[in-house]
């Protein structure tokens, strides 16, 4: 009779975004078999992870608790004893907790490993200073590469994000959620005009303008919530312009726009976390950048996909673009990116 292995127990940290999380399987894409993940999350985004068959438990954490529940919360993981700790966050949260397992491992004379993703602030500052000027070999690894490296065990190429086991586990009919929206695969895409903060959003009457003169023969599906005023201002145009279009802006399950985007021809939209699970079902993104760039470390990483944007001397100039610092032509970086310019750049 085979002795029963137990299972190689990890904690992992990462409590948000979206877009972060979706970046993070990589991290479990990589991991080797017969470990058991438990992972550290807030529970507003644990729906983003919730079926994915390497994690054993999701831990939520409620931001409204604040440091006080946060304590409460590192004080009981520690006593847990894993093999291993990963912080794929290292924000104050993350960095507090991992000083804290040290110290209750070294009074209980246990030793157990940790590991933490590069934030690359050193590469990452010189390219917000240099711009353009800094070589390419010295910018910002990708993320999806720094999650998916620290679940490696030996040197080699990690495996990209993916999204895919999570839908296989989600018992949805794909069929009945494209017939739903009576949609045929391949005969449509998706577009999102929002982001983060309203800073990294082209104009949707670019949008518009775009979908009229190059993708007249597919039909646009418009994804995100109905509390972004750039959705809801392309919805408006596509409506004014009588453009046959389908609106998925009240589709409550993440799930069912994970399967709208795998058999979508193709991603049209923002900088935002609908840009990377479009990616990580398979399907390629055209993601229209502004102040910030895609080899920041958060750029589409699928051969077909493209980051599009302007080539202005002062970007990148930060994470969000919320500091513009051209004081007569504020955000020229997105409102000079006509049509036409993103049109050239795509490879269709």
């Amino acid at each position: 009779m085979k002795t029963k292995i137990p299972p190689f127990r990890v904690l992992v940290i990462r409590l948000s975004s979206l877009g972060d999380l979706l970046l993070c399987t990589s991290f479990l894409e990589n991991l080797p078999e017969n470990t058991q993940v438990d992972w550290v999350v807030r529970s507003e985004f644990e729906f983003a992870l919730k079926g994915h068959p390497k994690i054993h438990q999701l831990i939520g954490f409620q931001k409204a608790d604040g440091l006080s529940g946060w304590l409460k919360l590192v004080q009981t993981l520690a006593r847990t004893p894993y093999d291993l700790r990963v912080d794929l966050h290292r924000n104050l949260r993350s960095t507090f907790a991992m000083y804290y397992f040290r110290g209750s491992d070294l009074l209980k004379w246990r030793r157990i490993r940790h590991r933490r993703v590069s934030k690359e602030r050193i590469k990452t500052a010189s390219y917000f200073l240099l711009k353009a000027c800094l070589p390419k070999w010295s910018r910002p690894t990708p993320y999806w590469w720094r999650f998916g490296k620290l679940a490696l065990q030996s040197d080699g190429i990690p495996l990209p994000p993916s999204y895919l086991p999570i839908l296989s586990a989600s018992g949805h009919d794909e069929k009945r959620v494209l017939s739903e929206y009576d949609l045929f695969p391949g005969k449509y895409f998706a577009v999102m005009p929002a982001a983060s903060t309203v800073f990294k959003e082209w104009k949707p009457e670019f949008y518009l303008e775009l979908i009229q003169s190059k993708f007249s023969d597919l039909i646009p599906i418009l994804l995100g919530r109905e509390s972004d005023l750039a959705c809801l201002r392309l919805r408006e145009l596509l409506l004014k312009s009588g453009i046959f279009f389908k609106d998925a802006l009240l589709e409550p399950d993440f799930k069912k726009t994970a399967i709208l985007l795998k058999h979508a021809q193709f991603y049209l939209g923002s900088d935002t976390g609908l840009a990377h699970l479009a990616e990580s079902v398979g399907t390629k993104s055209f993601v229209v950048f502004g102040p910030t760039r895609p080899d920041l470390g958060f750029g589409p990483w699928r051969k077909e996909s493209r980051g599009v944007f302007l080539n202005v001397a002062c970007s990148p100039c930060s994470k969000d673009g919320s500091l513009c610092y051209r004081f007569t032509s504020p955000y020229a970086c997105l409102k000079k990116l006509s049509a036409s310019d993103v049109a050239r750049q795509l490879p269709l």
